[in-house]
């Protein structure tokens, strides 16, 4: 699997952006805990979805044209829109939320630190 210079950094970037929300989770208030540990998940997904090449459409277009997103059946992005829905949708404890987020933004980190020690370098 080739992926260029360009897209191991936004993968870097973006994980990088996870762990920052999550760290600023910690020390937040109950109420805003949630919201700062789903958007740190998603920066995580978002950091695998470019290792893995997957662009992400907009979903109001695919709904209308009927399509199925392509990131759909990609097992670990379904893990992370999984959570995601479970917490957006549920009344969940904030330190149950937080150790998920930990969980799945220390898996983000060590998938795009994994392609970063075997990446020798692709074109952009």
């Amino acid at each position: 699997m080739a992926i260029s210079d360009l897209d191991l950094g936004w993968a870097l970037r973006k994980v990088e952006e996870a762990t920052l929300a999550l760290n600023e989770a910690k020390t937040s208030p109950d109420s805003l805990r949630k919201y700062l540990v789903i958007r740190a998940i998603v920066n995580a997904k978002d950091s695998i979805a470019q290792i893995l090449g997957i662009q992400e459409l907009d979903q109001r277009l695919l709904l209308r044209v009927g399509a199925k997103a392509p990131w759909e059946n990609v097992g670990i992005i379904k893990v992370f829109d999984s959570v995601i829905d479970f917490l957006q949708k549920n009344d969940v404890d904030p330190n149950t939320a937080l150790n998920l987020g930990a969980l799945l933004v220390s898996t983000a980190k060590n998938i795009v630190s994994s392609v970063q020690s075997i990446h020798i370098g692709g074109s952009d």
